[in-house]
């Protein structure tokens, strides 16, 4: 098990090229400078890693410092190699017994039961996973990136582009729902540091908005309210916000939740979201509760 220093990061991000698009997230995580937020990055080989596991802390619930990992696969499947990969099951050990527990994020969906099996063997089985739920990924390829460029964003008469304000912050958690307890600091820290993209009418008032996730890099939160819906502010606001992420050396990249019929249309029929074909879970591994 090897942790990179961070003078090695750009080294990963341009080994990431090479994978696309299923490495866009990691990607994305090597390029993210502007949040500062502390990483550990695995690799069980240097300078050509089968796996890298990235860890982070984050706010959760009671906890103010609250382990998020991901594990990524540049060379096969993840599920087939992360659950036996000495990495990470070291590193899901370890972090079990530091914190009694992590969120698992971008997991494939395929993988779970294979996860779960690997988790029994953690102290015994006194561990379980947990599942959130699944989403399908989706980005914008290079090839399109012309295209999303030459498309004049159309707003309807008496709106216009804007920035979310991080006093707005309390706004848009309500508005959210894969809100937590704690994800108000979450949704603050991405207004204050990451791409973001809203729409106002002619009163200032909030009318549509998105962000960017401010450690796997991608959108979050594309949303419209309710009395402004069929005007197409989704589409105009994703396209601005796409544009800002390429200037901001990120790869534009969604995930949407299967069950969200009118979001998953749009993606499927957008003219730049291509679909990565393959479903993620996100997943918490924690004690099991005393009998």
């Amino acid at each position: 098990m090897l942790l990179l220093e961070e003078t090695e990061y750009s080294a990963l991000r341009e080994l990431c090229e090479k994978f696309l698009p299923g490495s866009v997230v990691l990607f994305n995580m090597m390029s993210i400078k502007k949040a500062k937020l502390p990483l550990e990055v695995f690799v069980d080989h240097w300078p050509n890693p089968t796996v890298v596991v990235v860890r982070s802390m984050c706010r959760w619930g009671n906890f103010s410092d609250y382990p998020v990992i991901c594990a990524f696969s540049l060379y096969g499947t993840l599920g087939q190699i992360a659950a036996t990969n000495v990495v990470v099951r070291s590193i899901f050990r370890d972090t079990c017994k530091a914190y009694s527990g992590f969120i698992l994020n971008y997991w494939p969906l395929a993988a779970v039961d294979t996860l779960r099996e690997a988790v029994k063997e953690i102290e015994e089985g006194s561990f379980e996973v947990i599942s959130f739920g699944s989403t399908r990924m989706f980005w914008i390829p290079p090839v399109d990136y012309e295209k999303l460029y030459i498309t004049e964003p159309a707003l309807p008469e008496g709106f216009h582009f804007d920035e979310l304000q991080p006093e707005e912050a309390e706004l848009v958690d309500s508005l959210w729902v894969h809100r937590f307890d704690g994800s108000v600091d979450h949704v603050r820290r991405f207004i204050s540091t990451m791409p973001n993209v809203c729409v106002r009418n002619s009163d200032g008032k909030l009318a549509g908005f998105s962000m960017v996730h401010d450690l796997m890099g991608n959108e979050v939160h594309l949303y419209t309210m309710p009395e402004y819906r069929g005007r197409k502010l989704a589409f105009n606001i994703e396209l601005i916000l796409a544009r800002k992420m390429l200037l901001s050396n990120l790869l534009p990249c969604k995930y949407v939740v299967p069950s969200n019929y009118e979001a998953m249309q749009m993606a499927v029929n957008s003219p730049f979201w291509k679909e990565i074909n393959e479903e993620f879970a996100w997943l918490r591994v924690h004690k099991k509760a005393a009998n």
